[in-house]
């Protein structure tokens, strides 16, 4: 099992992905095994594509039953997976999408970013996909983008691999703040480590972009639109050095949680 989400019209729903392109639903709140209590939900999609291991995919929280998941190219379903139908062409001409994402407050922006380093957005709910032709974006893996919850043209890119690997074009993390036009090295500081998540936190208190990598989590502390902080700082203590997969947080509760390589899942209550 890969990515796992919940629905959050219905708790009850949670969905997840099968290595090659297998998408599933469990309705039990996930109990149950592989076909016992979770089933395939592949209709339309064509395994056939460029899949990762394991698929992103992204729920919509503003439509009831709309999801995307992604090969080289995005699909979309309205009814919980029952049936898809691609929105794009290929992304990428020999790779997949890594990364997916959409915009909390307006469910047409969406982000998808891919294994060459290629960052593409849409304005109509998939519709139609733009690529951004921004130069300072390095030709390696876009593992994870976000969307700040409170303006869906201010975007969050992280990209894994050293820059080493790519002397000519630089960084680990990139901003957007019109849309995915133009993106903005914002690295700074960073020492030259893979990133695999981000999340951008608007409360006042806390407000910043904190990310995770093989290092860490670090956070840039200010309004993520601003160029007001320009130094990355470690952020909380005993988290081991595995790459980080993922970053959750609830605002409501203050919890993030982190989720690791082989190292498990971590949480700290933000002070």
């Amino acid at each position: 099992m890969g990515f796992t989400a919940v629905d959050p019209f219905s708790p009850n729903i949670v969905y997840s992905t099968w290595p090659q392109g297998d998408f599933g639903r469990n309705e039990d709140s996930g109990s149950g095994g592989y076909h016992d209590g979770w089933f395939d939900y592949t209709k339309g999609i064509n395994k056939g594509d460029r899949w990762l291991f394991y698929a992103p995919f992204v729920v919509d929280p503003n439509n009831e039953g709309v999801l995307f998941m992604a090969s080289q190219r995005v699909y979309k379903t309205t009814d919980r997976g029952d049936s898809w139908k691609p929105v794009s062409s290929a992304l990428s001409d020999r790779g997949s999408i890594r990364s997916l994402a959409i915009s909390p407050g307006d469910a047409d922006v969406l982000y998808a970013g891919t294994t060459d380093g290629r960052v593409w957005f849409s304005t109509n709910g998939g519709t139609k996909w733009t690529r951004s032709t921004a130069k300072v974006l390095p030709p390696r893996i876009i593992n994870h983008i976000v969307v700040d919850p409170s303006d869906p043209n201010v975007a969050v890119a992280v990209v894994g691999g050293f820059n080493t690997q790519t002397p000519y074009a630089k960084g680990h993390v990139f901003r957007t703040v019109d849309g995915g036009k133009t993106w903005k090295d914002i690295s700074y500081n960073l020492p030259d480590a893979p990133i695999g998540a981000a999340v951008i936190d608007v409360r006042d208190k806390y407000a910043g972009i904190y990310i995770g990598g093989s290092l860490g989590v670090w956070v840039l502390s200010g309004n993520p639109g601003d160029d007001g902080a320009q130094q990355w700082l470690p952020y909380g203590a005993g988290m081991p050095y595995a790459l980080i997969s993922d970053i959750q947080l609830n605002t409501q509760t203050g919890i993030m949680a982190v989720a690791t390589y082989g190292r498990s899942i971590w949480k700290m209550e933000m002070p």
